[in-house]
């Protein structure tokens, strides 16, 4: 690449070197025979001039390359590197200069010069600063380096020698000449990646956005030099797969990429491609006691969360042992944001398909039997005129997608907003969705006249920008918003409508299991208590009190409500010591629970005390779970399963048989010690004794699910029969079929 130097230029970067060492040798020879503050003199002055010779021959030699014209010199390292050469040549010619030096002294003051000439050399080549990257050749640093260090010797005996006349010339020259040859040499193992490279290659480290698929690709010179690696975007906007000619095949679009590369790198021969992907640091570090405006902290944190430090790295298999080690120093070389420590990196070979998020694409292709039929769920408040009136007879409680999202919950909220004997609506938002008619009909609400107060939680993880912009709109329209409990999440799913009848101030309120998202209502299993029972409503009213009036955790203890951090952790142990109890006393003891997560230690060791006990636990989790059942002596009366469908497993249900009096809870809460110890969260007890007979039933029916998942004592999983997705012996085919109470729940409603 560096064919093409200013041949004048060269030249008068070797005549330089040769002045410098000329007029520093010849300040040497007069060093003999001069005593005290003179001699120390004429030593810093032969120093400086074979500083500022080796410096300026640099540099001259510099700008005799053909480098790109906008490139510019960044002041800092131009300065460092005059002061690493200025250094090392002053204590170089030092330690020389002290009595009569051994050999032993010289050779290391020129292994030490020859290393400081060459550090000043390539610190000043990355003073360089331009549209390009800077890749050196191992093995011409290594020869430069030795080429400097031989330079760095003759020059010492040349200053030792203390010459004049004809000697003194030669030796100038001979040193002049040696440390041009160590410039060019390193420049000849120099290469700059050009601008068409560089677009995908960042300079300071990998630039890639998290989870956003890449190719790592090495690449060789067509001529000589070491390899080099950049890294190309798979572009998001862009389908994953590409339809062939003919329609029947598709074609993933990275192997597409991979198979051009050599359209980008024209100049170069492309060795190795592998597709990666980065997750950066999602986790937002906030000092909520210390910030003053916690949106504006939040949205200063956002800004930088595409430069958060890399936490995992998925490699495709196969990528040779080269490449990965390339790979993950454009890793680490990518730091993060404010100094901000990267951690552990942990490296993921993936061996299948890489971000299999992106097969749903394949769910637009014509393929027979290749979709879910269509599905509705069921108007729970068909032919009611109002929802007031309903829930003015008994409570509701309602299971989503089974039963229709829109057509209760947002329902209530939609009659909320346009009802002119509304007082006030309240509502905890976490995650809302794109396009919110939940947030839509709380504006109209607001634009009415209506005391709306909103409890947006701002730290809701990936949907945090969203819930910005929420906020925002809701602040314009009037509303009170808060959105902040310091050192907690608020993930209660709770809303109270509060409404003028005959002279009399009513509550109505809801309490779900699922966010206020009429989208994801659509495809996850969720629960919500719709009542107007004045005991609860008094204790929502109580609870956005607490929320709204103070920056602290909700602390009071409530009438029916049980509410995290303070009482809902508690009031869970208090029932399942209560059901070990009933089993030491020969009564039965019975605990159920559907969960998406179970991890809580006191809650673990509370189970399996009240398996020793006698009590039958028997629980439907989703996701992660730490409790190892079966296991003779601790937990052989514990049973966990797992399911499997067409949506989602969302809701939560908390059963404890109380001696025959049976106890139903539904809420926001897993049993995992975040949920318990670190967020808001709600739980409240079903008391209608049809809405009790509808959870006796989904509890039996997916506990009794055939096509569920079995925990084993060692974490693995066993299916006890494979069906057809929806099969209506399964426990979502069950719901999906039967919507309207069976003979069953009317039973329980008496």
């Amino acid at each position: 690449m560096f064919e093409g130097h200013d041949p004048y230029l060269v030249a008068l970067s070797v005549v330089i070197a040769i002045l410098g060492g000329y007029t520093g040798f010849g300040l040497a020879a007069r060093i003999r025979g001069t005593p005290g503050v003179s001699r120390r003199v004429l030593l810093a002055g032969a120093a400086a001039f074979l500083a500022v010779g080796i410096w300026t021959m640099h540099f001259v030699g510099m700008l005799a390359a053909p480098i790109p014209a906008d490139t510019v010199y960044l002041v800092l390292p131009t300065i460092v590197s005059f002061l690493i050469c200025a250094l090392v040549v002053g204590i170089s010619l030092f330690f020389v200069s002290i009595g009569e030096p051994s050999l032993r002294r010289v050779i290391s003051s020129a292994v030490l010069l020859g290393a400081g000439i060459a550090s000043m050399h390539y610190v000043g080549i990355h003073g360089l600063a331009g549209d390009f990257a800077i890749a050196h050749d191992n093995s011409m640093i290594f020869l430069s380096v030795l080429v400097a260090i031989v330079a760095a010797y003759g020059g010492l005996r040349a200053f030792l020698a203390r010459q004049d006349g004809v000697r003194l010339i030669v030796s100038s020259i001979a040193f002049g000449v040696a440390v041009s040859g160590m410039h060019y040499t390193a420049m000849a193992g120099m290469n700059l990646v050009p601008p068409s490279e560089a677009s995908h290659q960042h300079i300071e480290g990998l630039a890639a956005s998290s989870q956003t698929l890449s190719l790592a690709v090495t690449l060789q010179s067509q001529q000589t030099g070491p390899l080099h690696f950049a890294y190309v975007r798979i572009p998001s906007s862009l389908p994953r797969f590409v339809e062939l000619a003919g329609g029947r095949d598709l074609v993933p679009l990275e192997e597409i990429v991979a198979a051009n590369l050599g359209l980008l790198y024209p100049d170069r021969t492309v060795e190795e491609a592998a597709l990666f992907r980065v997750t950066r640091k999602g986790d937002v570090d906030l000092e909520e006691a210390a910030a003053g405006d916690l949106l504006q902290a939040l949205e200063e944190e956002l800004e930088q969360r595409e430069v958060n430090p890399v936490v995992r790295l998925e490699l495709q298999q196969g990528a040779s042992r080269q490449l990965r080690e390339m790979l993950v120093q454009e890793v680490r070389l990518s730091g993060g944001h404010a100094g901000a420590a990267m951690g552990e990196l942990v490296i993921h070979e993936t061996s299948g398909f890489m971000a299999p998020g992106d097969l749903r694409q394949l769910a637009s292709l014509p393929v027979a039997s290749g979709l879910f039929p269509p599905f509705a769920g069921r108007d729970p408040l068909s032919g009611e005129p109002s929802v007031w009136e309903r829930l003015r007879e008994r409570d509701l409680l309602v299971h989503h997608p089974y039963d229709d999202f829109s057509a209760s919950v947002l329902r209530l909220l939609e009659e909320a907003a346009d009802d002119p004997a509304v007082a006030a609506i309240k509502v905890t938002l976490y995650r809302t969705g794109e396009s919110s008619p939940i947030v839509g009909a709380l504006l109209r609400a607001s634009k009415a006249g209506k005391e709306v107060a909103v409890f947006i939680e701002l730290k809701a993880s990936y949907d945090e920008a969203r819930n910005i912009a929420w906020v925002k709109a809701l602040e314009r329209a009037g509303a009170q918003v808060v959105y902040g409990v310091v050192g907690l999440k608020n993930h209660a799913k709770v809303a109270l409508v509060v409404r003028r009848e005959g002279g009399e101030i009513r509550r109505y309120g809801h309490i779900g299991t699922g966010n206020y998202n009429a989208g994801t209502a659509r495809v996850y299993t969720d629960l919500g208590l719709l009542t107007s029972d004045p005991a609860i409503g008094e204790d929502l009213g109580d609870l956005f009190n607490q929320l709204t009036g103070t920056s602290r955790a909700p602390g009071a203890e409530l009438r029916r409500l049980l509410v995290a951090p303070g009482h809902l952790l508690p009031g869970l142990l208090e029932r399942i010591a209560r059901e070990a109890e009933h089993a030491r006393q020969g009564r039965p003891g019975r605990i159920r629970a559907k969960l998406n997560g179970l991890d809580d230690p006191e809650i673990i060791r509370a189970l399996y005390a009240a398996s020793g006990a006698g009590v039958e636990v028997d629980l439907v989790v989703r996701g992660l779970c730490t409790l190892k059942p079966g296991v003779a002596g601790l937990s052989e009366r514990i049973r966990v399963r797992g399911l499997v469908g067409r949506f989602l497993e969302h809701a939560r249900i908390y059963h404890f048989g109380n001696g025959g009096d049976d106890e139903y809870l539904i809420g926001s809460a897993d049993w995992r010690s975040r949920n318990l110890r670190r967020r808001v969260e709600v739980a409240v007890p079903v008391l209608d004794a049809e809405c009790r007979g509808r959870l006796d039933l989904i509890l039996t029916r997916e506990l009794a699910d055939p096509s569920g998942w079995e925990l084993h004592p060692d974490g693995s999983y066993s299916q006890r029969q494979s069906l057809p997705v929806g099969d209506a012996a399964t426990a979502q085919g069950w719901a999906a079929s039967s919507r309207r109470p069976t003979e069953e729940e009317a039973v329980w409603s008496g």
